[in-house]
C-alpha cells in the first residue's frame, strides 16, 4: 500500500518556491514510488497478509546560498564572493527533506523509519524560481533507493 504523499508541515510558499511546485513535486514523487515499486512488487489498495505500508512526507525544502570553495577564502577572492553574496547573484542550494514510514499494514507495527535529506539542482542566485523539473533527480532516486531497499521483502 502506497498512501498520498503529505506535505508536512503545511508548506508555507514563497517567491522562490510556489505552492503548485510543492503539490507537483508531492504528486511527482507519489508516481515515481508507484512505478518503483509496482515493478518489484504489486501495490494494492487494501490491507492483507504481508502487505506493507508505506507513508512519505516531504518535510521542508531549503534554498540557501552555496558554501564557499577552501579558494574563496582567500582574501581577494572572500571580497569578491562577499560583493556577489550581498547582490544575490550567488549560486542557490536547493535541499529537499523526506521522511517515510514502512509498517505491517494489518497490525501497524512499525517497521522502517527513514529521514532523508537531498539535493536537487542548484540555481542560478536568490531571484530564481525552483521548479519542479529542479528536483527531478531527487525524486526519481528516493523513488528507486526504496524500492532497492524493499527488494528482499518480495
Amino acid at each position: 500500500m502506497v498512501d498520498p504523499v503529505i506535505l508536512y508541515p503545511r508548506p508555507a510558499p514563497t517567491p522562490t518556491v510556489s505552492e503548485q511546485v510543492l503539490y507537483q513535486m508531492k504528486n511527482k514523487l507519489e508516481n515515481n514510488l508507484r512505478r518503483e515499486l509496482g515493478a518489484e512488487m504489486p501495490v494494492v489498495a487494501t490491507a492483507g497478509p504481508k502487505t506493507l505500508r508505506l507513508q512519505v512526507a516531504i518535510t521542508g525544502v531549503d534554498i540557501s546560498n552555496k558554501g564557499f570553495k577552501p579558494y574563496e577564502i582567500l582574501p581577494v577572492a572572500l571580497v569578491v564572493k562577499g560583493a556577489i553574496l550581498a547582490a544575490g547573484k550567488r549560486t542557490q542550494e536547493v535541499a529537499l527533506y523526506q521522511e517515510l514510514e514502512v509498517t505491517d499494514a494489518q497490525t501497524g507495527q512499525l517497521l522502517a523509519q527513514v529521514v532523508r535529506k537531498d539535493f536537487g539542482k542548484n540555481l542560478s542566485n536568490r531571484d530564481e524560481a525552483l521548479t519542479q523539473e529542479d528536483a527531478d533527480k531527487v525524486l526519481q532516486d528516493w523513488a528507486v533507493n526504496l524500492r532497492t531497499a524493499l527488494h528482499g521483502l518480495k
